[in-house]
């Protein structure tokens, strides 16, 4: 924990430094990405993704929402340090990326069923 000197004095932010830093929140997050890979796997075999596409579709939405959820812990526990890793930074980018294309999804499923909001 070579951050915690340059941290603030705020009890609730170290804890959850001390959280995010053990071993089983660690574990879990690696087991995270270890399911999600096996997933994006099973993705790209067509006679498994043909009937299992929509609930791959679900597994993918809750793995971005704990990876979300996973930066938003870090950047408000380490501020502008989280910026610093090189790792932080490639996973807040595919996050930033995979988000902006679900919402371009959405906009091009509303605009497909009918869904045009008037400009002003």
């Amino acid at each position: 924990m070579k951050f915690m000197k340059q941290l603030p004095h705020e009890s609730f932010r170290r804890h959850l430094i001390i959280v995010i830093n053990t071993n089983a929140f660690n574990n879990f997050m690696l087991s995270i990405i270890i399911s999600n890979t096996l997933v994006l796997a099973l993705q790209t075999s067509d006679p498994i993704e043909r009937p299992f596409g929509w609930y791959f579709g679900i597994l993918d939405t809750i793995f971005l929402a704990i990876y979300t959820l996973e930066a938003g812990l870090k950047i408000f526990a380490f501020g502008s340090i989280y910026f610093k890793s090189g790792w932080n930074i490639f996973g807040a980018s595919l996050m930033y990326l995979t988000i902006s294309y679900l919402l371009l999804l959405t906009c091009r499923s509303l605009d497909y069923l009918g869904f045009r909001p008037q400009t002003l």
